[in-house]
């Protein structure tokens, strides 16, 4: 119950009393561990293993601890129940003959040193701040360095070798001999500065001080940066070093790095992520900025970036600083990434509700009464209204028919069904027969044999030839309202859009403002 409930303080005091960690008295024979993976408690988890819990042991239905969460969806707890190394593991190395090992190394080496490599919380920032929290390794580097090369050469010099497991202790070791070389000469440097002699508190200080240094150099971010070069050259140098080049896994991570350039996401160390935790752990995890914890919660107010905690915040601050807007630029682009990849399900949901919704007005206008305008003798026999843009041009310039009568029938046309459908916001009819005759003294004191008039089919093409505009369109003089009732209190346009400006150079006459989707009673 405990475990699956998540107490923490229960377990511990539990294990702490006696309790076994690996119970399996319950009917179904599910353990304290599948309980507290199937309730996605992977603090719970590592806890239980580090008491001894095995991630061998099967239910009833033949399903592992780590089978189980993944079954339900807790990938972190299935990468913590994987990635475990016990601490008997550890200890073995440090004290191969147990208790009569020539020297016994204190229990808080063998603590440290599991720390280290139990875990699926790898990212070589993490790996330095656990060093730095624990000071012990200063005083035995060499066999902390020793003892983890032992572990990770152990993975697979065996029967049933694990892949998965010597990647991440390598990068473990790798973090190790890189951050001690780096403090060694450091220290090194500030020693031929300062002569004096230091104390030994001073001097664990200072190996602090410059592994840290160590961890904000991997850290050092730019604007320009879509992903940390430090950082990424560091992972995959870590790769490219490791020394069992038949690994499968190996060659599959050296694919992937090369696939991927320099200095362009995803991450090195996702790409990582993705071998040895999963492609579903990566997606569902949030990855700390500094420390790469799967698990964060705070996020920067600005950019939304995840963080763990304050402190790793406050570590990331001086580079952060620099890079919160274009990082915050950057999420924007991702959320518009993440809608274009979104956008087929959207385009089938729509085309599904319009589908639905278009039937059922079909089905209720099937017994509405229909109303429509006829088309009068006089519309019939017009030859203005059933001509094309340009055939009515060219009649227009040939004096065939004047742009003042096709003005005109068009105007009386839009005059009858205009009651039905309400579909003109805005007219000018006055103005358009205005320029209509204009057009028509125009042509008419035009010589036909000058170049003016040879050229007018394709200086001006739609000569005299009516045309409407959506009112989402600017018209200078007119409120652009888009469709939308509360923009008709807004100021007219000062001067056309490019569109409209075009049809006037080609010659044609605005005649009215048109609704924007259509045939609309909205507008009244």
């Amino acid at each position: 119950q405990a475990c699956f409930k998540g107490n923490e303080e229960m377990v511990k005091m539990l294990l702490e009393i006696g309790a076994d960690a690996d119970i399996r008295y319950h009917d179904q024979g599910y353990t304290p561990l599948m309980f507290a993976a199937l309730a996605g408690k992977p603090k719970i988890c590592q806890i239980l293993l580090d008491a001894g819990a095995s991630t061998h042991v099967e239910n009833s239905i033949g399903k592992t601890a780590g089978e189980m969460a993944a079954f339900v969806g807790q990938y972190e707890c299935v990468s913590v129940i994987n990635a475990h190394i016990g601490v008997e593991d550890v200890n073995k190395i440090l004290h191969p003959q147990g208790e009569k090992s020539e020297k016994i190394y204190p229990n808080e080496l063998v603590d440290f040193i599991h720390r280290l490599t139990r875990t699926h919380l790898f990212h070589p920032v993490r790996l330095i701040f656990d060093v730095v929290g624990d000071g012990i390794i200063w005083e035995n580097r060499e066999k902390t360095v020793w003892t983890v090369d032992r572990l990770f050469e152990k993975q697979l010099r065996t029967k049933e070798p694990n892949e998965v497991m010597s990647v991440k202790l390598w990068i473990v070791l790798y973090t190790l001999r890189e951050m001690l070389q780096f403090v060694d000469k450091h220290i090194k440097a500030e020693s031929s500065k300062k002569e004096e002699k230091k104390s030994e508190n001073e001097g664990e200080d200072l190996k602090k001080k410059f592994a840290l240094d160590f961890a904000k150099t991997l850290l050092n971010d730019q604007p320009e940066y879509l992903v940390r070069h430090n950082e990424e050259l560091f992972i995959r140098r870590a790769i490219v070093s490791f020394p069992y080049k038949q690994s499968m896994l190996w060659q599959s991570l050296n694919q992937s790095f090369k696939t991927v350039e320099f200095g362009s996401p995803p991450p090195a160390f996702i790409i990582l992520c993705n071998a040895l935790l999963g492609h579903r752990f990566v997606q569902t995890s949030k990855f700390c900025r500094t420390c790469s914890i799967p698990s964060a919660k705070k996020r920067c107010p600005k950019c939304k970036i995840y963080y763990c905690s304050i402190e790793c915040q406050r570590f990331d601050w001086p580079f952060h600083k620099k890079c919160c807007e274009k990082l915050e630029k950057r999420q924007e682009m991702l959320r518009y990434f993440f809608l274009q990849k979104l956008y087929p399900i959207l385009d089938l949901f729509t085309k599904i509700y319009f589908f639905v919704i278009n039937q059922w007005f079909n089905l209720f206008y099937l017994f509405k009464q229909k109303t429509k305008v006829e088309w009068n003798n006089e519309e019939l026999a017009s030859p203005f209204l059933f001509i094309s843009a340009k055939k009515a041009a060219e009649k227009i310039r040939n004096k065939e028919i004047s742009s003042e009568q096709l003005i005109s029938a068009y105007i009386s046309r839009i005059r009858r069904v205009q009651p039905l459908i309400n579909a003109v916001v805005a007219e000018r009819y006055e103005k358009a027969l205005e320029e209509a005759k204009n057009v028509d003294n125009y042509l008419a004191n035009l010589d036909e044999q000058s170049e003016e008039y040879k050229n007018l089919e394709q200086s001006k093409p739609l000569l005299g030839v009516p045309f409407s505009n959506k009112n989402n369109m600017d018209v200078k003089g007119f409120v652009s309202v888009a469709g939308y009732a509360p923009f008709v209190n807004n100021p007219p346009a000062e001067k056309d859009c490019d569109v409209v400006e075009r049809m006037p150079v080609s010659g044609a006459l605005i005649v009215k403002y048109n609704a924007k989707l259509g045939p609309n009673k909205n507008q009244k």
